[in-house]
Formats: structure tokens, sequence, C-alpha cells
């Protein structure tokens, strides 16, 4: 099993299931507890016969309707923003639709629709578009995030990811460890490690990734995590910063 996905596994099935049952399917979690890393997993596991589209940027409608033409147009890899994709977003509302509609095959399975937290305002017709021809799954950190996207939760399936447990997180800060060629730490100072991360899985990821780094290695995990977490602060503040930025431009436009 891949690390991003240890102590994952009813969490896992019961995603593929919802799937199954075509109906809307809503993944929630804290930040850095493998939501996105499930999300992946999952559409990377489908059939190329019947795919599934994983949108990485939903917050705007442009930019969830930019990744899945890209997604459409090559099934299975990641929607990357390319020129194409670029010029994809340029375009209007309706020029993007016409585009989607064209690309669509009618076998996918699914349209996994990530990072929703503080979607736009047309975001939420696209959706229904979707839940019309396929199974829609949507992920976010809470209900309070979805914005209007909160009144589609009326009849789905609901999956939270919790942070690992201690035997979990030591194991997922074993196997990372080993592949980025640190030394294993060991037992005592793992399940230290999970708990001052409070098993937070991408905490830990990117903890032992800096230590991986030139002049960090030997340095002390505790001060090595202090310092991601201060950085993820960082991004989580510019952010939102630049949503408001965005929010503000588009009250102003109309």
């Amino acid at each position: 099993m891949a690390s991003t996905l240890i102590g994952r596994n009813r969490e896992y099935e019961a995603v593929v299931r919802a799937i199954r049952a075509r109906g809307l399917v809503f993944v929630s979690g804290p930040a850095g507890v493998g939501k996105s890393a499930l999300a992946r997993a999952v559409a990377a596991a489908a059939e190329p016969s019947a795919p599934l589209l994983y949108v990485p940027r939903a917050r705007t409608c442009a930019g969830a309707a930019a990744g899945i033409a890209a997604a459409l147009a090559a099934p299975g890899r990641t929607a990357l923003r390319t020129r194409a994709e670029l010029r994809f977003l340029r375009r209007g509302a309706a020029a993007r639709s016409a585009e989607i509609l064209r690309r669509r095959t009618g076998r996918e399975r699914a349209v996994i629709f990530d990072h929703v937290d503080n979607p736009g305002p047309r975001l939420d017709a696209l959706v229904d578009l979707w839940r019309e021809r396929t199974t829609v799954v949507l992920v976010a950190r809470s209900e309070q995030t979805l914005g209007r996207l909160h009144r589609h939760l009326y009849d789905c399936e609901r999956v939270h990811l919790d942070p690992l447990d201690a035997a979990a997180g030591a194991a997922f800060v074993r196997e990372v460890a080993l592949r980025l060629g640190l030394e294993p730490p060991s037992a005592d100072e793992a399940a230290r490690l999970v708990r001052q991360a409070d098993g937070i899985p991408g905490l830990l990821h990117a903890t032992l990734r800096l230590a991986a780094r030139r002049g960090h290695a030997g340095a002390p995990l505790a001060a090595l995590l202090r310092r991601v977490r201060l950085e993820a602060l960082g991004r989580e503040r510019d952010a939102i910063i630049r949503l408001r930025i965005v929010h503000a431009r588009r009250s102003r436009a109309c």
C-alpha cells in the first residue's frame, strides 16, 4: 500500500462503494489529513473504460471547468495548468460548458471536485450539470466551507477522514522516512512525532521531507514540525487574502 493510504482502507472502500451506487459523495476532514491523496488514489485506480475525472482546483467554476476539460482530454492524468488550459480559462462560461459537453464521452463513472472550500458562486451550476449525468464527489474540510454547495448534501454518502491513530501514524512515518532516504526514527521518536503532529499525515510528511533536505538532516523533528506548522499557517493566511481580493473584485464588477 502507498504511504499516503496507510490506515485509510475503510475510507477508500467507502468512497469506491458510494461511487458504484451513483450518488453524491462528500469527503471531509481537517487540513492535511489526506483527503486529496485519497481522491487521487481512487481516481488512479479507475478502469480506462470508465474513468474518474479528478479536478484538483475546484474553488471556482472556471478552474473546475478547465480541470474537467483537461481530464477529459487526457483521462487518468492530473489536470495540469498547461497553456491550453489557461486559454480555456479565458473563455466565457457558455464556451466552457460547450467545450466540456463536446469532450465528454458518457462513460465517466464520477467527477471528483477537490478543494471546494469557499467555492465561487457559479460552481453550484456546474455541480448540478454533472449530478444529472454521473456520480459527483465533493472534497472539502467541512460542510461549513461549502457555501451554496451545502444544498447538495441532503442525500449523499458522507466519508469523514480522522487523523491517524498511533499505530497507523508510526507506520506512516517509517515508510515515508524510508522513501525519502532517511534513517527510520525509533519507535519512541515516531510515536512522539505522531502525537505532536496530532496524527495529521500532511504535517508528518512535510516534516520528514524537510528533514531530508540538505542542511536539515539530524535536526530535531520537533523543531522541524514547528517550522512546518508556521509555513502552513502562512500559506493558509495568503490563500484567504487572495480569495477575499477575488471576491471583492467580483463584487465591484457586478
